[in-house]
């Protein structure tokens, strides 16, 4: 849910999913994890038209969710529309929304 900063900003909070195929030791693993994420500015308003069966591309930093708080959370400074793949590829993510 797009919300605003006190000082006016645009921010939303929501989980990115990530699903891979990735080598390893010779093999191949299967990869799937949820990360926490939050999008500031303008980029937060386009994170709600992302619905959660939509593939994105993010990039950002991992941070701190606060200065006692150890927890990680992705800071979204880009975010870019990708087509569904037509065939198995390396860089699955799609956006999930939460509170």
């Amino acid at each position: 849910m797009l919300r605003h900063t006190p000082g006016g900003l645009p921010i939303v909070r929501f989980c990115v999913e990530h699903q891979s195929v990735q080598a390893e030791a010779g093999s191949e693993r299967e990869v799937t994890c949820r990360v926490n994420a939050v999008a500031i500015g303008d980029i937060a308003e386009r994170v709600p038209a992302a619905g959660s069966d939509e593939r994105v591309a993010v990039r950002g930093f991992l941070c701190r969710t606060g200065l006692k708080d150890e927890r990680l959370v992705l800071h979204v400074e880009a975010l870019k529309m990708a087509p569904l793949p037509t065939t198995t590829s390396d860089d699955n993510v799609k956006p999930t929304h939460s509170e």
